[in-house]
């Protein structure tokens, strides 16, 4: 797959999803372009996407 966006994680999760994919993108046309060349994969039933506008909090571990 030749995704435009850098990659930086993903996770078997449960409930409704099977899997969650981090990608970081520099705008939102190269978001679209990776959710595409996703959505374009043989493997998959449908896929759901979201943006993060702002963090929260984030707690350190250790």
């Amino acid at each position: 797959m030749n995704v435009c966006c850098e990659r930086v994680g993903a996770w078997n999760v449960s409930g409704d999803a099977d899997a969650l994919v981090r990608v970081l993108a520099g705008s939102i046309a190269e978001s679209e372009d990776t959710i595409e060349q996703i959505r374009r994969t043989d493997r998959l039933y449908r896929t759901r996407s979201a943006i993060v506008l702002s963090r929260l909090f984030e707690r350190a571990l250790g």
